[in-house]
């Protein structure tokens, strides 16, 4: 398989206000991998060091996210199958979020310590296999934020 390597600098230009003082910072080093098909299929710092690996099904991308709950609220609320990985030692990620997608009935948590290659593809055959049924998540947060703080006013 020929693997396509492009590595990407970049440099960031911050300027203040009107003064004519522009600094310049280095971005890290960044390795793309790609696939014959075009395909990223990982990031790697200077090191070689993975940043992010990237799964496909096909030519669909699966998402594998750790366990943050911005972004597994974000595939609840759009009723899209999930498998989430908490950061190891993590309180958040291992305790809060687990318990608040549970009461969503959504994602599938996987242990940082079961992300072989087969184990995670096993986990997305099953995933993508089942219905998915999760709890409406709502919607009116910011409409509920604004009617509290204008009882305060």
């Amino acid at each position: 398989m020929r693997i396509l390597i492009k590595i990407m600098q970049a440099m960031a230009a911050i300027a203040l206000a009107s003064m004519a003082f522009t600094a310049q910072a280095t971005q890290p080093t960044t390795y793309y991998i790609y696939d014959e098909s075009g395909h990223v299929i990982g990031e790697y710092d200077a090191n070689g060091n993975p940043i992010q690996e990237h799964v496909y099904l096909g030519d669909r991308p699966v998402a594998v996210v750790q366990g943050g709950l911005t972004t597994t609220m974000e595939l609840t609320a759009s009723q899209r199958p999930f498998i989430y990985v908490p950061l190891r030692h993590h309180f958040e990620q291992n305790f809060h979020v687990r318990h608040r997608l549970a009461q969503y009935g959504a994602g599938r948590c996987v242990d940082y310590d079961q992300t072989r290659p087969d184990a995670l593809a096993a986990a997305i055959a099953e995933e993508i296999a089942r219905p998915v049924s999760y709890r409406p998540v709502e919607t009116d947060g910011a409409k509920r934020a604004a009617a509290l703080l204008a009882e305060l006013i």
